[in-house]
């Protein structure tokens, strides 16, 4: 069901003109003949798309290919790196383009998508900070699969660690959501997926933005001697390691528990589609996590390096780093780390919990990452709709024309939308979208 929101109706746009820039034949992915309107809905993922067991309905899955049919690019947009998407939304080929780490990458889809394997990241075979001088260039390759050497003699490997813990060959849905429904959607594509796509878009952040927000953070990420034996960046004298923001209010001194006030615990790096952490950090977090689903989504999605500033510097000197995110172990950390945060320019601090920020680039973001996908497409801005439920969509709300928000949104998402929508255990997602277009496609 959909609800009328607070501003007006989809079908008050200008369906009898022309798009100006659309294209004169068949797209790469045939979803545009030529002549025919187009429109793109940006849709949040989790709690948005997916319902709570993380999977994609039958009647979903109709709705996007109606919506595919009447000129319609539906494109997930979501904080997730590519290699966490789930895999069954890979195999729609009704998806032609998704958005991810929060608008940081656009990414097109092949139409041969796989199969791919079902295997988590194998951190021992992939490792950034193994030793050795080969190229960036053939690092990242190796990154992305296609120089991948997935096996290592001796010991348990972290990508063992989590079959054992998901069950290789089957799905599990979060424990919240009830029991396991067995849905292909519920795995996570893992890094093989990378093969399956082409970047269309990526931002990425300078070295010194990236210098900036470690110290802002609470991270030293220059080659020194602080680096303890597991490779986690350690602090002097409770500073950060150039100082430049910590010294500049006496509340970036301590925290109560007596080191830098904003100090991280955790720093994830994100580029080309997968995320980087220490892998005693990475082990932790697995080991700890209570849902199966999670823990296969932190083995296909993160890459467990030994020292976490060797990689940063190589992922700099290559491919780029898209994103930063950062875990604190209280909410006054977070807070002074956000204050920190506030005085680097260029960037945007996405508090995604009173514990967690992701880091990214101004222009990149959800929102700009929308425009930015219509305008390659040659879609007019009054055709572009975004469906979201969480407060890091508000972004992508705004920049679009018209605004669905979820049923089960937060209160600042449902203050912000044109329509709201049934919540994401119901279809609420297409359904709005199908109800925004029925009337602007009556004509087809």
């Amino acid at each position: 069901m959909i609800h009328p929101g607070i501003k007006t109706d989809l079908a008050g746009t200008h369906q009898d003109e022309a798009i100006a820039g659309s294209q004169d034949s068949e797209s790469e992915v045939g979803t545009r003949p030529a002549g025919r309107e187009s429109y793109l809905a940006g849709i949040d993922l989790d709690g948005t798309l997916l319902n709570d067991r993380k999977c994609i309905t039958e009647r979903t899955r109709a709705l996007i290919h109606e919506a595919t049919e009447l000129g319609c690019e539906v494109v997930p947009v979501t904080g997730r790196p590519f290699t966490g998407l789930p895999a069954e939304i890979l195999h729609m080929k009704d998806i032609h383009y998704v958005i991810t780490n929060d608008g940081t990458m656009i990414h097109r889809l092949k139409e041969d998508r796989g199969p791919f394997s079902d295997e988590p990241m194998n951190g021992q075979n992939q490792n950034l900070s193994s030793a050795g001088d080969q190229a960036s260039s053939q690092q990242f390759s190796g990154m992305t699969g296609q120089n991948s050497n997935r096996s290592d003699a001796g010991g348990q490997t972290m990508g063992q660690q989590v079959s054992e813990m998901t069950g290789q060959n089957s799905a599990h849905a979060d424990p919240a959501a009830g029991e396991d429904s067995g849905s292909f959607g519920n795995l996570c594509a893992g890094p093989e997926a990378l093969l399956y796509q082409e970047p269309v878009q990526s931002h990425t952040l300078s070295r010194e933005t990236c210098l900036a927000i470690w110290d802002a953070i609470g991270w030293d990420m220059q080659p020194a001697e602080t680096a303890n034996a597991g490779g986690r960046a350690t602090l002097a004298d409770g500073a950060v390691s150039r100082g430049q923001i910590a010294q500049t209010t006496s509340s970036d001194s301590t925290s109560s528990s007596g080191g830098l006030q904003g100090h991280a615990t955790v720093c994830e790096i994100f580029s080309g589609g997968t995320g980087y952490e220490t892998a005693d950090s990475l082990d932790t977090l697995i080991r700890h996590v209570r849902s199966h689903y999670l823990a296969d989504y932190y083995g296909k999605s993160r890459k467990p390096v030994d020292d976490i500033r060797l990689a940063a510097n190589k992922l700099l000197s290559g491919p780029g780093i898209n994103m930063i995110s950062a875990q604190f172990t209280s909410s006054e950390d977070c807070d002074a780390a956000v204050q920190r945060l506030a005085r680097i320019e260029g960037i945007n601090a996405a508090r995604l919990s009173i514990r967690d920020i992701e880091i990214y680039g101004a222009e990149a973001g959800k929102g700009n990452a929308l425009l930015e996908l219509a305008s390659f497409l040659g879609i007019p801005h009054e055709h572009t709709i975004a469906v979201a439920d969480g407060g890091n969509d508000l972004p992508m709300m705004d920049a679009a024309a018209y605004s669905v928000a979820m049923g089960n949104a937060r209160e600042e998402v449902l203050s912000r939308a044109n329509l709201i929508a049934a919540d994401n255990n119901h279809d609420g997602a297409m359904e709005a979208v199908m109800s925004l277009l029925t009337p602007l496609t009556a004509h087809i």
